[in-house]
Formats: structure tokens, C-alpha cells, sequence
């Protein structure tokens, strides 16, 4: 005697697998992205205090400085073109990355507080990429949220359409 196989409760364990696969691989990418943003930051972080350091010692040249600077924003800003290109959005603006590049070499020749100047430029390169990235996620959420009742909005009902 042969048993009935029952096809719904396939359908709906293979519908169930793709559905959690689906949300399983859209969560490892967000975490991917994040992970790369902290690390973007992270490397913001040890370029300034390497900036810091550097302005600190008496004996830094010009050149060695902006040697310093181009390899490490040059590293930084194709991690950040990288990043954009996954997530359709820049972290940070091109305004910044070349502040970055300029300021310190800027502080190297004049006698000021380069201290605080340096601290404020981080920070405020910090919170944009933290803006942006949270514009990002949470834009994603309601564009699509959108999308969804504006299709069910856009979507013509027929039995209106008759009693027209």
C-alpha cells in the first residue's frame, strides 16, 4: 500500500525555507555593511591620532606628512567608494576626504590649537558617516514600505471601474 504524499505541506516548507533564507542573507548583508563601516571608522579614527602624533613630534616634514595622508585617505576613500557602490549611498562627501587630505598639512605650518581642530574635523566626520549610514537603513525599511502601498494604492479596482 502506497501513502499519500501530502503537497501542501512541501510547498509550505519550501515556501517557509526561501522566505527565511531571503531574511537570513539580507541580515548578513546589513551586518557585512556595518562591520565595514565600523571598520571605515575605526581607520578614521587611527589616522587622526597618527595625525595627532605626527604634529606632536617636532622633527615632521611636510612630505613625510602628506605621504602619510595620501596613502592612508587614498585607502580609506576606496573603502568608502567600495562601500557606496553595495549600498547605492556615500558615507562620506568628497568635500570631507580632501579636508582630510588638507587640514593637517594646513596645521603642520601654522601655530595653533591643531588639537582641537583635529578633534572637531574627526568628529564631525564621524557623525556624518554615522547619518548617513543610519539614512541608509532606515531608508530602505520605508522605501520599500512605500512601495507596497503605493502599488496597492495605484492598483485599479475593477469593480469601480465598472460602476463608472
Amino acid at each position: 500500500m502506497q501513502e499519500e504524499v501530502n503537497y501542501t505541506s512541501i510547498v509550505i516548507a519550501i515556501i517557509g525555507w526561501l522566505v527565511a533564507s531571503y531574511f537570513n542573507n539580507r541580515a548578513f548583508k546589513r551586518n557585512d555593511i556595518s562591520r565595514q563601516k565600523d571598520k571605515i571608522c575605526q581607520q578614521i579614527e587611527s589616522l587622526f591620532d597618527n595625525v595627532l602624533d605626527k604634529l606632536s613630534s617636532r622633527d615632521t616634514k611636510e612630505l613625510e606628512l602628506d605621504n602619510f595622508l595620501a596613502s592612508s585617505v587614498s585607502l580609506i576613500e576606496m573603502q568608502l567608494s567600495h562601500l557606496s557602490q553595495r549600498i547605492g549611498k556615500k558615507l562620506l562627501c568628497d568635500e570631507q576626504l580632501s579636508s582630510i587630505r588638507s587640514t593637517p598639512l594646513d596645521l603642520l605650518s601654522k601655530k595653533c590649537d591643531y588639537k582641537n581642530e583635529l578633534h572637531e574635523m574627526k568628529y564631525s566626520i564621524l557623525e556624518e558617516i554615522e547619518g548617513n549610514y543610519t539614512k541608509w537603513f532606515f531608508d530602505s525599511y520605508s522605501k520599500r514600505f512605500k512601495s507596497i502601498f503605493a502599488s496597492k494604492r495605484n492598483t485599479p479596482n475593477t469593480d469601480l471601474n465598472r460602476l463608472s
